[in-house]
């Protein structure tokens, strides 16, 4: 009997295991185990190289930011705790200082920035943003012109005092204040014809793609509720600080492009912005409410931006009837009101009342794919060439 011998099996193979990165290219992007890389202090070397740059060879916009900066200071730390008012007036001082915020923003345009939102970044500065901080800079100068020119009319624009900012305005004052003032929004709308995307705003982005994290759905409100707040101050007439208002937003519409422009160069990250940012808004907002020191305004820009977000009406006719509620009073609050119950209404028996319109004609979304790989490849270049 012969004796058989098996050959022992070979021992099995250990399994291949495939890159994460080519499995699933978001498996990388996405793995909860890999830590963000710590991002180095940046030197007074690297802060100085990419401060400097070829555009503003002549230091202009620079200076103006100084003097920004100086502006702010002195109005907010000192005239602020000492009078209780901002200070600005029909003088060499006023009209210098608006001048030099005017030019701030008007210099910018010498920049090369990304010509498109980018998504992953969104705290960048980008040309349509760029644009319209400009506009709504020139509608700080417009206004302070118009307080101006009501001084120099005796108080032209003021039928009698009466509740609640003891300014009661005149139907002609008024519609010239709307004139300008909504001149400015209509700029801004047409910029964002231009150089914006139909799917997102400036300040909320996209709404079909809301913010993953619950802080920055907080953030993108109260970025938004201010700006009611804002336009509502600049269409309130109110002769004692009129000046003072026109100023006041200046400081959330600088220190957001300021903050966006270094994030841009990669001196700050986006929480950094967030954090200047929501310091300056929440400045600007306590003067206006304790300039103007009334219930009804306040109550006011609540239903405006009630009936804006919820009830999704035209903002011009929101903005047209908020003005001219200030020339008749009691009367024209009633009908408002009564008109928003209406809205309210009709929007929670009707869905569709105000619903967004269908995106059949939205870009596909890799529409601007192209020149978003550009502008980032644009920014890497120009943050090796400063390194």
């Amino acid at each position: 009997m012969s004796t058989h011998h098996a050959t022992p099996a070979a021992a099995p193979e250990p399994p291949k295991f495939t890159d994460p990165k080519e499995a699933d290219p978001s498996a990388a992007k996405h793995d909860p185990t890999k830590k963000r890389k710590p991002r180095a202090p940046v030197t007074w070397e690297q802060l100085g190289k990419k401060l400097n740059t070829k555009e503003d060879r002549g230091y202009f916009h620079k200076i103006f930011g100084t003097l920004a900066l100086a502006s702010f200071a002195y109005r907010y730390l000192w005239m602020w705790p000492r009078t209780g008012e901002l200070g600005l007036q029909f003088d060499a001082l006023g009209i210098a200082t608006m001048a030099v915020h005017t030019l701030l923003s008007s210099s910018s345009i010498i920049f090369r920035v990304p010509l498109k939102r980018i998504p992953r970044q969104p705290t960048m500065i980008w040309e349509e943003y760029r644009l319209h901080a400009i506009v709504f800079t020139f509608r700080c100068a417009l206004v302070y012109g118009l307080a101006i020119y009501s001084q120099a009319q005796g108080g032209a624009f003021v039928a009698h005092d009466s509740a609640p900012t003891g300014i009661a305005p005149t139907f002609k004052g008024q519609a010239l204040r709307l004139a300008v003032v909504l001149a400015m929004h209509v700029a801004a709308d047409l910029i964002s014809v231009f150089w914006g995307d139909p799917r997102q705003t400036t300040v909320r982005g996209d709404a079909s793609r809301p913010p993953k994290m619950e802080l920055v759905r907080h953030l993108s409100l109260v970025y938004a509720s201010y700006q009611f707040l804002a336009l509502g101050s600049h269409l309130l007439p109110h002769g004692p600080r009129a000046m003072d208002l026109a100023y006041n937003t200046l400081i959330a519409i600088q220190s957001s492009a300021f903050c966006m422009t270094l994030n841009r160069k990669g001196l700050i990250r986006w929480q950094t912005h967030a954090a200047v940012y929501g310091i300056c808004l929440a400045i600007s907002a306590a003067y206006i409410l304790a300039a103007v020191r009334s219930w009804s305004f306040f109550g006011a820009i609540l239903v405006a931006f009630f009936v804006r977000t919820q009830l999704r009406l035209n903002k011009y006719v929101i903005w047209v009837a908020f003005a001219f509620s200030w020339v008749y009073g009691a009367q024209a609050a009633y009908v408002c009101a009564f008109a928003t119950a209406a809205l309210a209404f009709m929007k929670w028996n009707t869905p569709s009342l105000g619903a967004a319109p269908p995106a059949e004609d939205a870009p596909h979304p890799g529409a601007h794919q192209g020149q978003e790989v550009e502008d980032l490849q644009q920014v890497r270049e120009e943050t090796k060439k400063n390194e």
